[in-house]
């Protein structure tokens, strides 16, 4: 067994264990009493990368009070253009947490490090859903 961060040869590692690959946020440092928010959050797909947004490293943040949830999401410009999707679908993902009555979204830009962070992740989880594809030789794009 390996104690340090080399990676054995032909051996794949989930995105927030790949050598180089800093978390982008605290958002591995998941908080007592979120772990069903962070689970639902696994459910909502980046509509452009097809990837989920905590593997993907968006989630900064997920405190719950009570019955309301607050999640801090990154995104990768300011001026996102499915800022709006976003916001919907992580709010009806977290409601759907028993308990979760309500939601309140913030959301901010990435830094570059953050984006090459997020896009070195999006790269690995392509590759991965790449290799589950088996394409004859003959067929034509």
């Amino acid at each position: 067994m390996q104690s340090g961060p080399e990676q054995e040869e032909g051996v794949r590692r989930p995105p927030d264990e790949v050598p180089g690959i800093d978390d982008i946020s605290e958002s591995r440092h998941r908080r007592p009493g979120t772990e069903a928010v962070w689970d639902a959050l696994m459910g909502v797909i980046d509509p452009e990368l097809g990837t989920d947004i905590v593997t993907l490293g968006m989630v900064r943040d997920i405190t719950v009070a009570d019955t309301t949830a607050s999640v801090a999401i990154a995104l990768t410009t300011a001026a996102c253009p499915l800022r709006g999707q976003l916001q919907t679908d992580v709010t009806a993902a977290a409601v759907r947490v028993p308990g979760i009555s309500a939601v309140n979204v913030t959301m901010a830009a990435m830094d570059q490090h953050e984006r090459s962070a997020l896009m070195a992740r999006a790269r690995l989880a392509a590759q991965d859903r790449a290799l589950g594809l088996d394409l004859p030789i003959t067929t034509r794009v």
